[in-house]
């Protein structure tokens, strides 16, 4: 069995202003609250996460810095890398191959939309799970796979908003404060 965990990163710079200054969208950043929320919802998403994964991200900033902030708050050793495949506009059948070389019962990839929500419906063996038109910032989903990752195979095990992510952040949070850990 295989879990595949998709993020979205969280809230960047705004793309219109990025762009007046004449800097690449691959340099856009992570703003100053999507880096304070998504915080709190990378303490929340770690609580469905139980053990050990790889994270591949795209290697544009705004999904890398994400990527590094579920990495710096989970408390087990993870290892991320960066994919060139999860770049912007990319293809779900070259992002399928490269992911199913790993051997890694849990993966955890972080990119952008509207690529994301492609590739779950690419992946999902009923894609009319999928109930939104776009993943929010900051959400996540987590897919079931029987075996390896493979295409039309894998259940959709839940789909967390940012807000949600945070609620169980910050309650995980008040938890350890009170329990002193």
């Amino acid at each position: 069995m295989t879990d595949l965990y998709v993020v979205r990163h969280a809230i960047a710079e705004n793309r219109l202003e990025w762009a007046e200054n004449n800097v690449a969208d691959g340099e856009r950043p992570l703003t100053e609250k999507g880096i304070k929320r998504f915080v709190r919802g990378a303490r929340g998403l770690l609580m469905f996460t139980g053990h050990t994964f790889e994270i591949y991200t795209s290697p544009l900033v705004r999904a890398d810095q994400t990527a590094a902030i579920i990495q710096k708050t989970c408390p087990r050793r993870v290892t991320k890398k960066q994919l060139s495949a999860l770049g912007a506009a990319f293809d779900s059948q070259v992002v399928l191959a490269q992911l199913s070389k790993s051997t890694a019962s849990s993966i955890l990839i972080v990119g952008h939309e509207p690529d994301l929500t492609t590739l779950i419906q690419f992946l999902l063996k009923d894609p009319d799970q999928v109930v939104w038109k776009q993943l929010k910032k900051g959400s996540a989903v987590k897919i079931m796979f029987p075996d390896k990752i493979a295409a039309a195979t894998g259940t959709l095990s839940w789909y967390l908003e940012p807000r949600a992510l945070r609620d169980l952040g910050d309650s995980l949070e008040s938890y350890q404060s009170v329990a002193g850990l």
